[in-house]
């Protein structure tokens, strides 16, 4: 079944459990961003929005899922119409993405790509420390800012950012998707 239906339908059934999604509906924040320098407190909406892969599994090494071992009913069709596979793990997970999107004016975050930015999130997972890495992007909308949550999973290994970029706070993210200017990576020393 394809993410928009899944989601609009706030559940999905996985062998006869059913697993409540409303916490991944489009959410709208009201927040205010801080000013800085000669720039003033930025009063806005932030639009949330998460993506199947928040809840779901991908191919790996571009090997198809095979849905015959898996089982049929954990297909999710992802927004680009590729076969996922439902996880349970990921989808007790994002059970932390509304609170963590609630709060993100106070949040650090590290530079994924030119357009994407991740936060991690430190767990305690079976007795170890996990990261939880929430992979977002943030564009200005009429209304306020669009934040879209393409991916949130414990990765293999804990990550550490060393990507030879320093971190960045959300709220300067924000703040400068907010306004229209450019988010240049600043470099380590």
């Amino acid at each position: 079944m394809k993410w928009s239906e899944i989601i609009r339908s706030e559940r999905i059934v996985i062998g006869g459990v059913e697993y409540d999604l409303r916490h991944l509906h489009d959410a709208v924040y009201d927040i205010t961003i801080p000013g800085s320098g000669n720039h003033q407190d930025i009063k806005t909406k932030l639009f949330v929005r998460y993506s199947s892969h928040c809840i779901s599994v991908g191919p790996e090494d571009d090997v198809p899922i095979d849905f015959d071992i898996v089982g049929i009913e954990k297909r999710i069709l992802d927004h680009r119409l590729v076969p996922r596979a439902f996880s349970e793990e990921r989808y007790e997970l994002s059970k932390m993405l509304p609170g963590i999107f609630s709060k993100i004016v106070d949040r650090k975050c590290f530079y994924s790509s030119d357009r994407n930015f991740f936060i991690i999130e430190f767990i305690d997972k079976e007795g170890g420390k996990a990261s939880y890495c929430v992979y977002f992007n943030v564009k200005k909308e009429v209304e306020g800012l669009d934040v879209y949550v393409e991916s949130a999973y414990v990765p293999r290994v804990i990550v550490r950012p060393n990507d030879g970029s320093r971190s960045i706070q959300a709220r300067v993210i924000l703040a400068k998707r907010f306004r229209g200017e450019q988010i240049k990576r600043i470099p380590l020393r």
